[in-house]
């Protein structure tokens, strides 16, 4: 029982569900792939028991089979293979034999029986969804979920669906959100894992076309291209975040979103060995003043803007701001203050499409 294919494509596909495999279990099973052969597909599986990542490609094989190898010897080989076809063979004696030009390597291969199945996902409420959008969702609000093994629910992000599609994150100290208005969905909301979101983003600039999501049982998939995503939901309920958005404001400045970003990179070179990494902004009339010191260095620059409403002095962590900074598309943002120790809120100069807010540091 063999099948060939392309050394390319088979390393592409090693690479996808890798993202996947258990590298600290004790468990060997979950250390390897799945390798199933139908009908001269070939399907690759790997998971880790919270995500599941399943893709699959065109072979040319002799009948069915089944194995499982270890996921980092098996892709390390096929890796360092040359690029001509390879050919798999399944042995007697456990064994499977990988073929490509003068090259010959034997690897063990275990049970298939004990790989754990795939999770199903049966009468799953499903929604299609843009993989652009997709995209652009996660890449605006990723970097703020919760690191924190306490409070599970921030260890995601809220996918929600009222009167416009939502994803949410926020991690105690600042909160993302990425607003798109559609119509023509049902109302829903899911805590999505950061793991799976942060998978789905590496794959998702493959993809082309719409990504299916389904949802049952507190199991969700995600249907990019030929690869397909697993993954167990986050159990909880999720903060109401919309309490958490300031209603007015004393200060707004409208800034340049890069002007702003660059201003903020060089001040974070000073602040690089502080603990306590606190930049201090002075807003007055025309310009922001940019203020950063520590034993050995310090910073100043002043950067224009747009001043409405009362002047403030305010200090924050650079790099809550540089990491919202550094997704906004916009030329141009506002930027809304209430007092020097209430949260701020970034904005687009129009619509809604994201707000990030952001808590200062208390000096």
């Amino acid at each position: 029982m063999y099948f060939t294919c392309n050394r390319s494509a088979l390393t592409n596909s090693i690479n996808i569900v890798q993202k996947a495999v258990s590298s600290r279990s004790t468990l060997p099973i979950l250390q390897g792939i799945l390798l199933s052969v139908e009908q001269d597909k070939l399907i690759l599986t790997g998971t880790d028991l919270e995500i599941t990542i399943r893709t699959e490609m065109e072979v040319k094989s002799s009948e069915n089979l089944r194995f499982v190898v270890d996921s980092k010897l098996f892709g390390d080989i096929i890796r360092r293979l040359p690029d001509e076809e390879v050919t798999i063979t399944l042995k007697e004696n456990n064994l499977a034999e990988i073929r490509s030009g003068k090259a010959r390597f034997k690897i063990s291969v275990m049970n298939p029986e004990e790989f754990p199945e795939t999770p199903k996902i049966e009468n799953a409420f499903m929604i299609s969804l843009e993989s652009d959008l997709v995209e652009d969702m996660i890449r605006k609000t990723i970097f703020s979920i919760s690191k924190d093994d306490i409070r599970q629910v921030l260890k995601g992000g809220l996918l929600e669906f009222e009167d416009g599609l939502y994803l949410v994150t926020l991690d105690g100290y600042r909160m993302s959100i990425r607003f798109e208005k559609m119509e023509g969905l049902n109302r829903f909301k899911m805590i999505i894992p950061g793991k799976t979101l942060d998978e789905i983003l590496k794959i998702i600039d493959d993809t082309e076309g719409n990504i299916n999501i389904g949802v049952s049982n507190n199991h969700a998939c995600f249907e990019l291209g030929s690869t397909v995503i697993y993954s167990r939901l986050i159990e909880g309920e999720f903060i109401n975040y919309k309490q958490l958005i300031p209603s007015s404001y004393n200060t707004r400045i409208k800034i340049n979103t890069r002007w702003f970003y660059d201003s903020l990179e060089r001040a974070s070179i000073v602040l690089r060995e502080e603990k306590s990494n606190v930049v201090r902004f002075y807003i007055n009339e025309g310009f922001l003043k940019i203020l950063g010191n520590t034993e050995v260095a310090s910073v100043e620059e002043e950067v224009p803007i747009e001043l409405f409403g009362d002047r403030m002095e305010i200090a924050f962590n650079p790099r809550y701001f540089m990491e919202a900074l550094r997704v906004i598309d916009d030329e141009e943002i506002y930027i809304d203050f209430t007092t020097n120790l209430s949260p701020c809120v970034i904005r687009p100069l129009k619509g809604e499409k994201y707000i990030y807010i952001i808590l200062p540091i208390r000096i």
